[in-house]
């Protein structure tokens, strides 16, 4: 555990929240104030770097549509993002002590993940239209969409999250 997180988790426990010690489901009204923090936290972000966020239900696999627009006149305001960022990382820790959840592990797996996204030469070949390609080492290529995101490679590995929580359960 960083100590970040365990400083967080000392933090919960000094006010009464529950942190249990292996990953755990809590109970409906704990993970709603755990949704709703982490929303509110994002969204003063966004506010913060001078973006409107627009929510709107939409129907079947996609939950919400999701319009982010540059508010007029606003000026991003770098404190207030830094503020929000540290919130942010404050309240997903704090959600992960209170699903019993140790994120260093998880972190490790997530960027295990996210370096297997990296293309080589002869995957070149298989790259999707519209993209752009970014050469980073010998025989690494970085291929990203024209709107900034990464594309992933062929060679793609997703994050084995069950291994990592089933080795936090014993």
């Amino acid at each position: 555990m960083t100590t970040s997180q365990r400083r967080i988790k000392d933090w919960m426990r000094m006010f009464g929240q529950d942190t249990p010690n292996h990953p755990t489901l809590p109970d409906d009204k704990i993970l709603e104030l755990r949704c709703r923090l982490l929303m509110e936290e994002a969204l003063e972000f966004c506010d913060a770097a001078g973006f409107k966020v627009t929510v709107t239900p939409a129907w079947g696999d996609i939950k919400v549509l999701v319009d982010i627009s540059k508010s007029r006149g606003v000026q991003p305001d770098l404190d207030e993002m830094v503020d929000a960022l540290a919130d942010i990382k404050y309240v997903q820790e704090g959600a992960a002590c209170a699903l019993g959840v140790d994120m260093e592990p998880v972190d490790d797996e997530v960027h295990s993940s996210n370096m297997s996204k990296m293309w080589t030469k002869d995957e070149l070949d298989q790259m999707p239209p519209d993209t752009v390609v970014l050469a980073v080492g010998v025989n690494q290529f970085v291929v990203r969409r024209n709107d900034g995101k990464v594309v992933k490679s062929p060679s793609f590995r997703p994050p084995d999250i069950q291994r990592v929580l089933e080795s936090q359960s014993v």
